[in-house]
């Protein structure tokens, strides 16, 4: 469950009329991530009284949320493709975490997506919330460093993430995009699961491709809550449409070890996906059986 809301008067207007939910967006080799908020007025209370420990919901009306079909790297975490409820957690005199709540049903295990920043003064003051995206420093290794930037009055917070690359390639009937992540994340994989890949067939019909060491998954993306205007419970991913598989290594002759995710081959044959992605001098070699389908399909 989210943690308490501010009792400040910002966090309590409720007028339909004056609500705005923008929508800023960082688009990167065709995919994206995307903050959802209400743009909430500057009223007699600023950000700098949120008390060490609590979280505000960064907006008014329904609860802001992070939709991303990338993953998101922050720190040791890492968020999988989908939609979360996110809200901004104080965690000490002049820092804050914006929290992706229950991101880490997504992957199985390990910790939610927090984007770790500063709290600071904003050089102009704002007339209300305003959030932002901005690129920060040059992309490497196919991925992008960037910026999450609230500003609220004279109040300004911003948190850095790497917004992962992706190459697309067809098996089958589906299309399978592998991540560009850094190659120390699979080989940390026995530790945190790694979503490498998503497998998509259509708009609603996305898979996210987590591996362990030993064991793949084919997880459905996570949806944001929707009771109580997004304040409801966390709803993980349905275990019945989540297909289990396996992964095995196997050392492979470069020139140079890859220094980021490299699809190497895909296949799709009676019910069961072959994908090889190579890091560092290895391979990992994932078979799993085809996502089964969703109700309706």
């Amino acid at each position: 469950m989210p943690q308490p809301l501010l009792p400040f008067a910002f966090l309590l207007l409720a007028n339909a009329a004056a609500a705005q939910r923008p929508t800023p967006t960082f688009e990167w080799q065709k995919r994206s991530a995307t903050l959802e908020y209400g743009a909430v007025p500057l009223g007699k209370h600023t950000l700098e009284e949120l008390p060490v420990g609590q979280t505000w919901r960064m907006g008014m009306n329904d609860a802001s949320a992070l939709v991303c079909t990338t993953p998101l790297l922050a720190g040791d975490t890492v968020v999988a493709p989908g939609a979360y409820r996110v809200q901004l957690r104080r965690t000490g005199e002049n820092l804050c975490q914006m929290v992706a709540e229950g991101s880490s049903k997504a992957l199985g295990s390990g910790e939610d997506f927090a984007v770790v920043g500063a709290l600071g003064k904003a050089a102009k003051p704002s007339k209300k919330l305003v959030i932002d995206w901005a690129k920060h420093g040059a992309a490497v290794q196919g991925n992008q460093p960037a910026k999450v930037v609230l500003q609220f009055g004279d109040a300004e917070w911003q948190g850095e993430v790497t917004v992962v690359g992706s190459k697309t390639v067809t098996v089958g009937g589906w299309k399978l995009t592998v991540f560009s992540l850094p190659a120390e994340r699979l080989a940390a994989r026995d530790q945190r699961p790694v979503p490498v890949a998503v497998l998509s067939r259509k708009e609603d019909e996305n898979w996210n491709l987590i591996v362990g060491k030993d064991e793949a998954k084919l997880v459905p993306w996570m949806a944001k809550p929707t009771e109580q205007h997004g304040f409801g419970a966390v709803v993980p991913p349905d275990d019945k449409l989540v297909t289990v598989g396996k992964v095995t290594t196997a050392e492979v002759k470069v020139a140079k070890p890859y220094a980021a995710a490299e699809h190497l081959a895909s296949s799709l044959s009676k019910g069961e996906l072959q994908v090889e992605i190579g890091f560092q001098q290895e391979a990992l070699q994932i078979t799993i059986p085809e996502p089964k389908a969703k109700a309706g399909k």
